[in-house]
């Protein structure tokens, strides 16, 4: 969230957060920015759910607000095992017995790390959990 080039320098400009919950909407302050001391604030990890408002509280502005639009989708095990057979097959067959790939490869995976998602579905594999169930769930993440 970051003030624009048109900002006043000596005004403070408030940005709060209103989010609807039972019918009834709350608004609370989520950022006090102001020109000539902060001109934006970063507020990565934070996690809203629809429908949120974000809204000019006081101050003239302008305010800019960045933001990613996640929809998670979950399938269920069946799918996803599936779907690893075939890779695992695919992998056998390319694989040769050459020395010198395999080195490489060892080489340029030695630094990498794995994504949050492929280590969540190692773990459940190796657990036997129960295969999930298909559901859908929309994040607005800052």
């Amino acid at each position: 969230m970051c003030l624009g080039a048109a900002a006043a320098a000596d005004e403070f400009n408030v940005v709060e957060l209103v989010t609807e919950q039972g019918g009834e909407s709350k608004a609370f302050p989520l950022a006090t920015l102001r020109a000539s001391v902060m001109l934006t604030v970063n507020l990565s990890g934070m996690e809203l759910s629809p429908p949120v408002t974000f809204r000019l509280r006081s101050g003239s502005g302008p305010v800019h607000v960045c933001a990613e639009h996640v929809a998670l989708e979950e399938f269920s095990g069946e799918e996803g095992e599936e779907e690893e057979l075939g890779e695992e097959e695919e992998e056998d067959e390319e694989e040769e017995p050459s020395p010198k790939p395999e080195k490489k490869q060892a080489a340029r995976s030695a630094g990498k790390r794995k994504k949050p998602e492929e280590a969540d579905e190692d773990v459940d594999a190796s657990n036997d959990n129960p295969p999930k169930k298909v559901c859908n769930r929309n994040v607005l993440l800052l």
